[in-house]
């Protein structure tokens, strides 16, 4: 080995990280490496004699862990000052110890095996201090920069099953546990990490791959997949015996092992040939996958999509869950190609690619002359679930699909992946083939306007109003001006008011410019009045939302309660 090294193993409590160190430190010494283990997390010395001094004073809480196991524990008082007092001890506590026994032996040409470190004391005192905002911190930045540069950081993780099997005795509750994830997942996207599931890989097979870092003679690229993980294909049908067999032929032909591969198929109780069709798929390729699973649901209410989408989620395995729709004939390097773009850079949650028709509809023709191609994926707010792929710890963090969604379920999902933290990728140098009728331009813009009033303004409002409301009051204030100058012009044109008759036109310009200035090609000069006419569109729909959710239905609810009141008044004079 020429140049001294670090291995620095952090997750969750019950992931292995003290039996991979364990096994990493036999094997070294073995060959005859200079290894120093070491353990360390919070609290300790000063901040470990203080809380024990606290707790005979009463500072601490008496509960039963998941398991039913009574924990005692070190507790602090609900006291801002008196936690981030907490928060400046623990950090002055471990710096000694980061600096005798870690980057002494470390310079001494020491291999330094870290079970634990500044990470898992980060995120110990986040928890301890219940401060959620600890890892953008100033002294969580700090921590941060004790890491050495030339150190393998591995992160192991496990769900919360396993984690409850392995430490029966944890320390936390469901809902502590649960933000520990966060925690740790929040410290992985600052820094470069090599993840592990420990739940479905083998102690020994982490155990060979930490090895092969650390005897690399330069520094591990360690965000460089070793091998190929295991993918889930999710795919939903209903009645879909046409397109089914191109989109089941679409994913015999992916450039990716099949036996890294599991397929999920889940059926609506299809009424055609769809379920004959999977079921032949099944029998004919089920030996060259990992595995291929049927299920079927009952229909429930009017749509069942984001049902179905949990159910591909319960039923998947492997790091990814990729979700193409049953219409949807995705390219043959789909899953390569994502799996790139995840490896280089760690907050991306989501990636998918857009899916046009062919030929193309009026609406797609837009989107295509609107969105023009660009080297690198672009970052979305929000992203549909046609061809898509998904790290699958993401719904430990975030939950599973809204059932309260009919549709738009993935618009939902794609907000609250932004709201954590997570990056949201479209790559529109790749599309996949939506096969769709083709309708007439007039048709589609007449059906989006439609919706825009009714199903879709509801599910809208409903999204907009928890995840981005001042967009919605922003792009409602710029539509609402252009109908209340078009109400003026007309007012302006009667009495002959020069002012008022070029309201209209002013605003309309001015939103064409906006409009025009995003788009190419020769469908510059007709995407900016499609936009317009749809922007008014939602506008209304928003409009109509407001006044049936805060007045309309109020006012039921007002109706009613006076309806009630009045009879149970009759009954109690009889």
């Amino acid at each position: 080995m020429k140049n001294p090294s670090c291995i620095i193993i952090s997750g969750l409590d019950g992931s292995g990280k003290t039996t991979l160190a364990n096994s990493v430190v036999e094997y070294l010494r073995s060959k005859g490496y200079k290894t120093k283990y070491v353990w360390i997390r919070s609290p300790h010395t000063f901040a470990y004699l203080i809380s024990r001094i606290l707790i005979r004073l009463g500072w601490h809480r008496t509960f039963r862990n998941p398991n039913g196991i009574t924990i005692s524990r070190f507790e602090l008082y609900e006291n801002t000052f008196i936690r981030k007092t907490w928060s400046i001890i623990e950090f002055f506590s471990i710096l000694p110890l980061i600096m005798f026994k870690i980057w002494l032996p470390y310079l001494l040409g020491y291999v330094v095996i870290c079970d634990r470190y500044v990470i898992d004391s980060a995120v110990h005192i986040a928890l301890t201090t219940h401060d959620m905002n600890f890892p953008d911190s100033f002294l969580g930045a700090l921590l941060l920069k004790t890491i050495p540069k030339k150190c393998a950081l591995i992160f192991l993780d496990a769900d919360l099953s396993t984690v409850l099997k392995r430490r029966p005795d944890v320390e936390y509750s469901i809902d502590e546990i649960k933000n520990e994830m966060k925690l740790y997942r929040s410290f992985m996207r600052k820094v470069k990490t090599l993840s592990f599931d420990s739940a479905t890989q083998s102690a020994e097979k982490i155990r060979n791959t930490v090895i092969d870092l650390l005897l690399a003679e330069s520094k591990p690229k360690i965000t460089i997949m070793l091998e190929k993980p295991i993918i889930t294909i999710g795919i939903l049908t209903y009645n879909r015996s046409l397109s089914i067999p191109f989109v089941l032929e679409a994913v015999k032909n992916f450039e990716y092992p099949k036996n890294r591969i599991r397929i999920v198929l889940v059926d609506n109780n299809s009424q055609d040939n769809t379920p004959s069709i999977l079921s032949n798929f099944k029998t004919q390729m089920n030996s060259y996958y990992e595995s291929i699973i049927i299920l079927s649901h009952e229909q429930r209410k009017s749509g069942n999509i984001p049902e179905g989408r949990n159910i591909c989620i319960s039923n998947s395995i492997g790091e990814y869950l990729l979700y193409i729709d049953s219409d949807v004939i995705p390219p043959s390097d789909t899953i390569t190609r994502m799996l790139e773009s995840f490896a280089s850079n760690p907050s991306v949650a989501i990636i998918g690619f857009p899916c046009l028709s062919s030929p193309m509809t009026f609406l797609d023709k837009l989107y295509v002359h609107e969105i023009p191609k660009k080297p690198n994926p672009e970052v979305q707010d929000v992203i549909g679930m046609g061809c898509t792929m998904i790290k699958r710890e993401i719904f430990n963090e975030i939950g599973l699909f809204d059932l309260e969604y009919s549709t738009m379920e993935d618009l939902e999902l794609s907000r609250r992946v932004k709201k954590a933290g997570y990056t949201v990728l479209m790559d529109n140098n790749k599309t996949a083939l939506h096969l769709k009728q083709k309708k007439e331009a007039l048709l589609e813009i007449i059906e989006a306007c439609y919706f825009s009033l009714t199903s879709d303004a509801q599910l809208r409002f409903k999204i907009l109003r928890k995840y981005k409301p001042k967009y919605m009051i922003a792009r409602l204030s710029l539509y609402s001006a252009l109908i209340a100058s078009f109400f003026l012009t007309v007012v302006g044109t009667v009495v002959k008011d020069t002012l008022l008759s070029s309201l209209f036109i002013s605003c309309f310009g001015l939103l064409f410019i906006y409009h025009f200035l995003k788009c190419s090609g020769k469908w510059r000069l007709i995407i900016p009045f499609t936009r317009i006419i749809l922007g008014v569109f939602f506008a209304l729909g928003i409009y109509w939302q407001i006044i049936k959710n805060y007045m309309i239905i109020p006012c039921k609810k007002c109706i009613l309660l006076c309806k009630r009141e009045t009879v149970s008044e009759a009954k109690t004079g009889e």
